[in-house]
């Protein structure tokens, strides 16, 4: 249903704030596609692996018993998230982490499902129980 024109004017208002309040979020918003935001943050990831790759190698060089281990560690717990993180924006911006997607490709070929759409654990259960009534 269209708003009436009231509404409409209040809701233009409402956006003007909202941009004037806070140019950076608007800039955000106002970005249609979202792969854009996946690059940003892929690029941050690689700034954090990068940080990780530093605090491992200077743990590494210090030789000192607990610093350089805690440094070591920290180094290379930052580039294990830093790589996961990025690896996740990664399969986001080439559409590799869709839920429905990957749903449908995990499913694929399987007895218990109707149309396509995966069912859920009780559905198939119910299901199987009702081919066994029949059977008898």
């Amino acid at each position: 249903m269209p708003l009436s024109e009231h509404e409409q004017r209040l809701l233009d208002q409402i956006e003007q704030a909202l941009y004037a309040e806070d140019p950076k979020w608007a800039n955000t918003v106002r970005i249609s596609d979202p792969r854009s935001h996946y690059k940003r943050r892929l690029v941050k990831a690689s700034i954090g692996f990068l940080l990780g790759v530093v605090l491992l190698m200077v743990g590494v060089v210090i030789n000192s018993f607990p610093l350089g281990v805690v440094l070591g560690v920290g180094g290379f717990v930052v580039m294990l998230a830093a790589c996961l993180w990025g690896l996740s924006c990664w399969k986001r911006m080439n559409g590799f982490g869709d839920g429905a997607a990957a749903a449908g490709q995990r499913g694929g070929g399987r007895a218990g499902q109707r149309g396509g759409s995966r069912q859920s654990f009780m559905e198939r259960m119910e299901e199987r129980w009702r081919r066994r009534q029949d059977e008898r």
